[in-house]
């Protein structure tokens, strides 16, 4: 007969169950945690939920009667027959807005931080909430590069400002000559709003504003959206005061742009785009370069010489490499717009994990769409080639675009692989769980053979009783003589 211990083997299933249930739990936490860093986090002083309402891992959890990110909306209160609210604003009270955090105003049409590009400065305005305690400061210098609070004409924010100069001092702008384009200066600072008055933590935000002063009357620099560091757990956003005929997207593999790192080997797209057809119809990548995007001494590598890809360029293209023509639809458009796309893979430079991405994009009119027809490569090597007076005429025009991100290490995505990713240590290996399995498979073929084993002597045994007993009550018998006296 087998005896199990139902105590121990309850704790065995537990354990398991557990250890399972843990793993999933890290998983998701880590997920979730990620996927929050972009958003309104109830954490923050002068962020907190409103109305009874709880935080939890950073999001507000409303009772039934109140609505929106920080609970400040009462469901009973929705009662708006035409909304005027922008930006993602809540309408109640008939015609009030309940602004999200990027926005304020009556009509939410304001962004909280703003800033004004003048002749020899930037003026640079940031719009808190009023219970925001922690501090707001150009990068480079906490100390001396905090911003002053002025009076706030809007009820329930702050107001932080300062003026940048465009010169060296400790606080003013970077400034980089003929970027984007021969000519042009651009002036760029970052500013860091701190939600603690002590410490910093990884909720700070890190906000880079650019000011380009054209050579023409005409800015010749797209803007990208903005890239977050997960590794560093910082949102960096960049915002530039230009304008271009052409834009320029990073694409993760969804085609959805770019708003985190990027891992070794994963897949991104370079998409650029006209704004319009209504001056240009076509466009050329010329030439692509990428840097480590660090200041002083930089790492180059280029990428794309006169419309095909280098040698460098094909390892870190997908299959096959060079650019595409399409018709691409931008999220913020309902119409497609001719593009050009480069189709790579995530790389980095061993000292950096930024790296830094300009294009020489050639933009042609109707009249002269041949010019930007797409290059034969076909697999020559590429070399330089000395441009002529007739690669510059009223129907063709050269635009620069560029763009930053960040690149990490881990985990490593080669195109021929899959990704590997760090497992929790719930389980060694995949070959103990094998053995595991192996191991209780014979455990039940023998239990199966114990117990046929058992029914079979029992059956025996029964047989050999009733065979004894037939045979006494039929047996033969001497009877024995007596003597009588």
């Amino acid at each position: 007969m087998i005896w199990y211990d139902n105590d121990e083997h309850t704790k065995s299933k537990m354990f398991r169950f557990g250890a399972v249930l843990i793993c999933f739990i890290v998983v998701l936490d880590v997920t979730l945690s990620q996927e929050e860093q972009t958003q309104y986090n109830c954490y923050l002083r002068g962020y907190e939920c409103k109305n009874g309402g709880s935080c939890q891992k950073g999001a507000c959890v409303c009772t039934a009667e109140y609505t929106a990110y920080d609970c400040g909306v009462a469901v009973a209160e929705q009662d708006c027959v035409d909304d005027p609210c922008a930006n993602g604003g809540v309408c109640h009270n008939t015609d009030q807005c309940h602004c999200p955090i990027t926005h304020y105003g009556p009509t939410c049409d304001s962004e909280t931080d703003s800033w004004e590009c003048l002749g020899v400065e930037m003026k640079v305005n940031m719009m808190v909430p009023e219970g925001y305690s922690g501090a707001i400061y150009g990068a480079l210098s906490r100390s001396e590069c905090i911003f002053t609070e002025e009076t706030s004409d809007v009820a329930g924010y702050r107001k932080f400002s300062s003026s940048i100069a465009f010169d060296n001092s400790t606080c003013g702008a970077t400034e980089i000559q003929d970027y984007p384009m021969p000519g042009d200066i651009t002036y760029v600072t970052d500013v860091v709003v701190g939600f603690h008055p002590r410490i910093r933590t990884r909720y700070d935000r890190f906000v880079s504003l650019n000011c380009t002063h054209p050579a023409s009357n005409v800015s010749m620099e797209a803007d990208l959206d903005s890239t977050i560091s997960q590794r560093g757990n910082l949102t960096r956003r960049e915002d530039k005061k230009t304008y271009s005929p052409v834009r320029f997207h990073f694409l993760d593999a969804e085609e959805n742009v770019l708003a985190r790192a990027l891992f070794v080997g994963e897949k991104f797209t370079n998409m650029v785009y006209l704004t319009s057809t209504e001056v240009y119809s076509a466009l050329l990548l010329e030439k692509c370069v990428a840097n480590n995007g660090e200041d002083g001494t930089q790492t180059e590598v280029v990428l794309l010489e006169n419309g095909c890809p280098t040698s460098d360029g094909n390892l870190v293209m997908q299959d096959p490499p060079g650019q595409i023509k399409l018709d691409y639809t931008p999220q913020d458009s309902s119409t497609p717009i001719p593009a050009a796309a480069l189709h790579m893979l995530g790389f980095r430079f061993y000292e950096s994990k930024q790296v830094f991405i300009q294009c020489v994009v050639k933009i042609c009119k109707a009249e002269d769409e041949a010019a930007c027809a797409t290059p034969d490569c076909n697999g020559a090597p590429v070399v330089r080639r000395r441009r002529s007076a007739d690669d510059f005429n009223n129907s063709t025009d050269e635009q620069t675009v560029s763009g930053l991100f960040t690149i990490l290490e881990e985990p490593i995505v080669l195109p021929n692989k899959q990704i590997v990713e760090k497992e929790s240590d719930c389980f060694r290996s995949s070959e103990i769980i094998i053995v595991i399995i192996v191991m209780s498979a014979l455990v039940l073929v023998m239990l199966i053979a114990c117990v046929v084993l058992a029914t079979l002597i029992v059956r025996s045994r029964g047989k050999v009783q009733k065979l004894v007993e037939h045979n006494d009550a039929h047996g033969l018998h001497i009877p024995r003589a007596k003597l009588t006296m």
